[in-house]
């Protein structure tokens, strides 16, 4: 846009938003382009959650405010076709007819001549196809006065890899992840001062600007709540801080996790909790997880969270702190869920395994942490990024002697072993030493030892030091005890692979025998609001878990699975265990059935549900 009097300049005035604190300068930068007179192409780019459309969002308001047209157009909302959008800029130039080409080209021009206008073109690098002709429609725009903004998450020598004669044109912005010192400034100006909350919203975020303000802003909530925040009520559950703040960075406003037992939905909130169970995930994976038809309705709205990373051309992964808190709360509140998407998992992982496409090289990595001795309880934390492996050659260890040395975040040595390796393919771990005030640690030391396993036939853990941890661990991961008190573990019976296939299977126990039987008793038990089960269900859970109930399990799966095609069994159970609406002759009338077709389908329902219970 030409702006030549001192009356349209000092209508420009350089006024932010408070919520772009620590944006100051890419602000200014917006500003001075489009006061000045520059007619610039800015492409404004960064990773998800680094505040790209925020800012230009706050750019494109203020314009308004100050009398300025602006046309914005987002590639997510009006789709990446060429009629889509030829459909939207004929819109814009108020044609009565729907214009394309070089017609539409030359409409834009006009209007732009008659009054320049400012262009912003949100998530630009989603286009496809369309792209080169918004590229070629802006510049022709430019040279006439128009002011073009561009935002994307993709770097602009990617964008345009053989086009360096754009990029000469294009002035880049990029939003780069807050410093600790600038995110520790900005909250505190938020008014949030509890050094403890602080330091969990500064990791948690990793210096993504929007991560930290859902935080504030659900901080300011609890801190001027009169209820403590220890004991927040929020909907029909207690949450504690690390729970509130998850809510408020997934869904920011009106939208909240609804991963609550027996109220389950499909959404988007169904891929965030499924992603938190991996650290790398793609759509091919999710739709093995969670199902074709939710991972296509709800991809696209879960990919452009501001939580998620991007990772070579198509992956996502969730900051390591969400991961585990998303992960705590999940596995609390939908158990058997939980469960069924880990065994799908291994699944899928043990699949391309076995057909290499996957080197087995990475297969403790991948299945480790879906080791479960019983359910509810993980035997490696795939989390623990505080911890940091060395294998190294010393000098007073030389040859097929190596030492094994942990470390914690400061580069403090938390253990050490030493490993010999004999030419008979055998590993021996002696000298293991820990830090007992790291209660983590063993676990993680045996985890990191365990991913050099599958070169050998066998394992021999020499006279460990008497550790029930240690103890516990090894016979998880099914090493013998002999007389001198060394554990060993031979491959010569099995190979690597069956090995691991064992140890990822999920945990068994013996149901009761009449199962259907048991599924009413726990129906009527619910109903009635008390836990007494029967003798058979506590001590099939009591062998297979350590949850503290068996209540959530069992209202997960019976909100969660399909109990019927033709009528839902779901209504059938409840109806009639949960809520008495009536005899099974009095509901059979309700639901417009035949008797028979009730009877038949009430059997069904309790048979579905008893194989998802107790298989």
């Amino acid at each position: 846009m030409v702006i030549n009097t001192d009356v349209q300049q000092a209508a420009l005035v350089s006024t932010r938003s408070r919520t772009l604190a620590g944006r100051e300068s890419e602000w200014d930068s917006l500003h001075a382009a489009y006061a000045f007179d520059n007619h610039q192409i800015i492409y404004v780019w960064g990773a998800p959650g680094t505040g790209k459309t925020h800012l230009v969002q706050n750019f494109s308001d203020y314009l308004h405010e100050s009398s300025h047209r602006v046309l914005w157009s987002s590639a997510r909302h009006i789709g990446s076709s060429s009629q889509e959008w030829e459909r939207h800029l004929s819109r814009f130039v108020k044609s009565h007819d729907e214009l394309s080409g070089e017609l539409l080209a030359q409409a834009m021009i006009a209007d732009c001549k008659q009054q320049p206008f400012c262009w912003i073109i949100d998530a630009f690098d989603d286009l496809s196809t369309y792209r080169e002709s918004v590229m070629q429609l802006a510049f022709e725009l430019r040279r006439h006065g128009a002011y073009i903004i561009l935002t994307g998450r993709t770097s602009p020598f990617r964008l345009w890899s053989a086009q360096s004669y754009i990029r000469h044109h294009i002035y880049i912005i990029e939003l780069t992840d807050w410093e600790p010192s600038l995110s520790r400034e900005v909250l505190t100006e938020r008014g949030v001062t509890d050094t403890a909350v602080l330091d969990i919203a500064i990791r948690m975020a990793q210096g993504r600007p929007q991560l930290l303000a859902a935080m504030a802003d659900g901080l300011s909530i609890l801190q001027g709540s009169i209820i403590p925040s220890e004991s927040l009520s929020f909907m029909t559950n207690g949450v504690d801080l690390s729970e509130y703040l998850i809510e408020q960075i997934c869904h920011p406003g009106s939208h909240r996790m609804s991963w609550r037992a027996g109220q389950s939905s499909d959404s988007v909130d169904t891929l965030v909790a499924a992603a938190a169970l991996v650290p790398v995930f793609n759509r091919e994976w999710m739709t093995r997880v969670v199902g074709r038809q939710i991972c296509n309705h709800y991809w696209d709205e879960f990919v452009s969270s501001p939580f998620l990373n991007s990772y070579r051309g198509g992956y996502y992964g969730l900051f390591p702190y969400l991961r585990r808190y998303i992960a705590l709360s999940v596995q609390k509140i939908r158990p058997w869920t939980w469960e069924h998407w880990t065994r799908k998992i291994v699944t899928y992982y043990l699949g391309r395994l076995q057909t290499g496409s996957i080197a087995w090289e990475k297969a403790w990595q991948l299945l480790s942490g879906y080791i479960r001795p019983r359910l509810g309880y993980i035997l490696f934390e795939t989390n623990l990024s505080s911890y940091s492996s060395i294998f190294r050659d010393d000098a007073a260890i030389r040859g097929m002697h190596h030492r094994f040395q942990l470390t914690d975040s400061e580069g403090r040595i938390v253990a050490e072993s030493t490993l010999i390796i004999e030419e008979s393919d055998t590993l021996h771990i002696t000298g293991s030493v820990w830090d007992l005030n790291e209660p983590r640690v063993v676990a993680k030391m045996v985890s990191t030892l365990a991913e050099t396993f599958y070169q050998y036939r066998k394992v021999v853990w020499e006279s460990p030091p008497a550790s029930s941890e240690l103890t516990t661990i090894l016979e998880c991961l099914h090493f013998t005890e002999d007389q001198n008190q060394n554990w060993t573990l031979h491959f010569h019976a099995e190979s690597f692979s069956e090995w691991i296939t064992k140890l990822v299977s999920p945990p068994v126990a013996l149901p009761p025998v009449d199962r259907v039987s048991a599924v009413q008793k726990v129906l009527q038990a619910i109903r009635d609001g008390h836990e007494d089960f029967g003798d058979p269900v506590r001590q099939f859970w009591n062998r297979l878990a350590i949850l503290d109930s068996f209540r959530p399990w069992f209202l997960d799966a019976l909100h969660s699975i399909s109990l019927g095609e033709h009528m839902d069994g779901k209504t059938i159970l409840v109806l009639y265990y949960l809520d008495r609406r009536g005899t099974h002759e009095e509901l059979a009338e309700i639901l417009h059935v035949s008797r028979a077709t009730y009877f038949r389908n009430h059997r069904s329902a309790l048979e579905k549900l008893a194989d998802a219970i107790f298989n």
